[in-house]
């Protein structure tokens, strides 16, 4: 059973996702709330595995604020964040922030429920409207850049996009952690990419892409 906490300051939001959720027989609401300042708390008494939460409550960045207290208190819990708003850079700066997912609020009947159970198996989640919008602000750059990717880089980042760990791809591919750490490192030279994490984003976005075509 998945343990999930609802947190959005309209009341009739919260409801709609509760009763989405409650349609689904290995969900659990374990508790709701609407202000920030009862969030830790509720993560506190209701232990959920994944949290929604609105990523504009108070303030314009009272969401990501609470990320970094949640990474502080409660490790374990995942962030999946909703909002009407879905920029690009707003999804870009939760995403390596460490939130495990986005959705727009306009898509939660259709993918809300897909959302948690891929989080909840340890993958990031971005809806299809924002990768999207992301890869069409990037198209072009990235279809530049991927091809200087060798066959094994891209084996690597196709696993990634997956959802895949380091430490899966490993065991996959029957070779050392650190030598997938070493191509990671290898691509994100390549690509002009800071992070780990952001190589993630990057391979899920493309995996959208081929998907599609």
């Amino acid at each position: 059973m998945i343990r999930i906490a609802v947190v959005d300051d309209h009341d009739v939001i919260r409801e709609g996702i509760k009763k989405l959720i409650e349609t689904d027989p290995d969900l659990l609401v374990v508790g709701e709330a609407g202000m920030e300042e009862d969030v830790i708390p509720l993560i506190t008494s209701s232990q959920p595995d994944i949290l929604l939460l609105d990523i504009f409550l108070n303030t314009a960045d009272s969401g990501l604020k609470l990320l970094k207290e949640i990474h502080s208190s409660a490790k374990n819990v995942k962030v999946l964040f909703i909002s009407m708003f879905s920029s690009t850079n707003t999804v870009e700066n939760a995403l390596t922030s460490g939130a495990a997912g986005f959705l727009p609020k306009t898509e939660t009947s259709r993918y809300l429920l897909e959302a948690i159970h891929l989080i909840a198996e340890g993958k990031i989640y971005v809806s299809p409207e924002i990768l999207t919008k992301i890869y069409t602000k990037k198209a072009d750059s990235e279809e530049r850049l991927t091809p200087f990717l060798t066959a094994r880089e891209k084996e690597i980042l196709y696993n990634l996009g997956q959802g895949f760990s380091s430490g899966s791809i490993a065991r996959k591919l029957d070779v050392s952690r650190n030598t997938i750490t070493s191509h990671i490192e290898n691509m994100k030279h390549k690509l002009g990419i800071s992070t780990s994490r952001d190589l993630s984003f990057y391979a899920i976005q493309m995996r959208h892409t081929q998907e599609k075509s």
